[in-house]
């Protein structure tokens, strides 16, 4: 074949191959063509990286319509999978469904004469397309040339994976993809399948770090760890941690607003959230199983692992409902945001509440905290023991510059929202006075701009900074325990045993808060608890920084604790 022919049919597969997956976004993945009347054209042409990057690397084995059809066929095959996974279960595809072949028997159940004749198309047209064009082997130039494309697009195709590079350039590549608009939205995969296109949306759910199996010799020390909660008369028959949506203050701000909690009776401690300004599950996840979400595990927990979750995790409330407790999670908002309804059951939760059980819908507004407090109070009163994990929401972002830096939008939510907390736990207390009730903040709210001019965040802690909340982003070498800091709240009838608590407490991270307070109040048994304290990891003479203590927890703590 003449060079010349070589060089049609090879840039007439890549149009096509391009045409196909760009036909496939607007009608199967509902890719976002348009952002205010603009249309993204370099969101798009970064979506069909991964495609070219597959196309390149196949022909070093395939002639090129058949690496075309091959590949045109699969990414139909993939948009109709994706569409018929989101509709049976409000889940899209994700990496970890084509790599595990764990529930590949579902498939057949779910397959029709359509799928079918799609199938015996798509086999008809790779062996038209291998006929038509058999074997072509690449020259020394196409070689060459074909490494040289791939080296320059594998970056992009590939930039969730920047930071095995180099932290600072995973920085400068997260900062530059967000200034672009195509950043990953771990958060929303729906939604980053429309503004990202299915391929990069599989590059991405496919950095999902999965903790080495266990050996014999682990599985061992974790049953030594093993051990059911310790009779303890001294134990509250009710114990109630509230998660406050993005409360926080320090001596200079905002602490007038939890005044209310003063006056309640609760002790002030600070603690270290993993997360700043959202992913609140990642901080629900180190209270209730006292392991660090930054450990062996990646990304927002739920979300990514929700599937690889273990129906029998180790966890407090697993532990408590096996000592006679009932245990109830509640959220007011729908239950499905971070797969809460899915993670809570398997975390050892009797039920979990959402806005939805609580005779609400969930609008664009955020529910007031009323609500949850409410149906948590009447819950409560059903039981003679119980172990109660409530997530409030009406402090959510995000907050409004009103002649100020959002300051005072949020100090208002804010001051409600305590209220409400306060006024809940007088109730609590009066209808069990020796109740057990932890108020943790669970991250910073996103006030980037007010903290930076405040003082809150020095220059350094940023890689980039501005007049805006969205100008700024946090350097890779910024403190997570600054960034982390929040107060939490703990009141109870055994005042000394309470001082005890809050001096052991000062500064230390979400999983160690945790530990400790089963220590002093529960003793429940938690193999991760029961680790901590063997290895002292959170006791008062470890004197080290907040990676070096998340990096005590090995790899098989997490796999036995918390997956299948």
């Amino acid at each position: 074949m003449k060079a010349t022919a070589k060089i049609i049919i090879e840039t007439l597969c890549i149009l096509v191959l391009f045409g196909t997956q760009i036909l496939l976004a607007i009608y199967l993945q509902n890719f976002t063509l348009y952002a205010d009347e603009t249309l993204r054209l370099f969101p798009l042409l970064v979506s069909l990286t991964p495609v070219a990057l597959i196309y390149l690397l196949a022909r070093f084995a395939f002639p090129p319509l058949l690496t075309t059809a091959l590949i045109s066929t699969t990414l139909m095959v993939l948009s109709l999978v994706n569409n018929m996974k989101l509709a049976l279960t409000n889940d899209p595809l994700s990496w970890s469904d084509i790599s595990s072949t764990a529930n590949a028997s579902v498939i057949w159940h779910y397959l029709s004469l359509q799928h079918v004749g799609i199938l015996l198309a798509a086999i008809v047209l790779c062996i038209l397309a291998l006929r038509i064009n058999p074997y072509n082997m690449l020259s020394k130039h196409g070689i060459a040339l074909n490494l040289t494309a791939c080296l320059l697009i594998a970056p992009i195709a590939l930039c969730s994976y920047s930071d095995l590079i180099s932290q600072s350039f995973a920085v400068q590549t997260d900062k530059l993809s967000k200034k672009l608009g195509v950043y990953y939205i771990s958060w929303d995969w729906p939604v980053n399948i429309e503004r990202n296109g299915l391929p990069l949306h599989l590059v991405h759910t496919s950095r999902r770090a999965i903790p080495a199996e266990a050996t014999d010799a682990q599985a061992s020390a974790f049953t030594s760890l093993q051990a059911p909660a310790i009779a303890d008369s001294s134990r509250p028959k009710n114990i109630i941690f509230i998660l406050c949506e993005a409360c926080w203050h320090d001596e200079q701000h905002f602490k007038s607003a939890f005044t209310p909690l003063a006056n309640a009776g609760f002790k002030e401690i600070r603690s270290v959230s993993p997360v700043y300004g959202g992913a609140t599950v990642n901080a629900t996840f180190e209270l209730l199983t006292g392991l660090p979400s930054a450990g062996a595990l990646s990304g927002v927990i739920y979300q990514e692992y929700a599937p690889l979750i273990s129906n029998s995790a180790h966890t407090l409330p697993r532990y408590l409902r096996a000592a006679g407790y009932n245990t109830t999670e509640e959220h007011n908002h729908g239950k499905q945001f971070w797969k809460r309804d899915i993670v809570s059951p398997k975390f050892g939760f009797d039920k979990f509440v959402g806005l939805e059980d609580m005779g609400q819908s969930v609008t664009i507004n955020w529910a007031d905290d009323e609500i949850l407090f409410d149906h948590a109070f009447n819950e409560l009163q059903k039981n003679r023991s119980n172990f109660m994990f409530l997530t409030t929401v009406s402090t959510h972002g995000p907050y409004p510059f009103i002649d100020d830096y959002g300051q005072g939008y949020y100090l208002s939510k804010l001051s409600h929202a305590i209220q409400r907390v306060a006024a809940f736990a007088e109730r609590v207390k009066a209808y069990d006075n020796n109740a057990l009730i932890m108020v943790v903040g669970d991250h910073k709210p996103a006030l980037n701009t007010f903290f930076y001019k405040e003082g809150i965040f020095s220059k350094d802690q940023f890689e980039t900074i501005g007049e805006t909340n969205g100008e700024f982003t946090f350097s890779a070498n910024s403190s997570p325990e600054i960034r982390g800091d929040v107060p939490v709240y703990i009141m109870g009838k055994d005042e000394a045993r309470i001082s005890q608590f809050v001096e052991k407490s000062k500064g230390k991270p979400f999983f160690c808060l945790s530990q400790l307070l089963d220590n002093d109040f529960i003793n429940s048994g938690v193999p991760a608890y029961n680790f901590a304290k063997q290895n002292s990891i959170c006791a008062n003479g470890a004197r080290m920084g907040y990676k070096a203590i998340v990096s005590l927890y090995p790899d098989w703590l997490y796999s036995l604790s918390i997956l299948k």
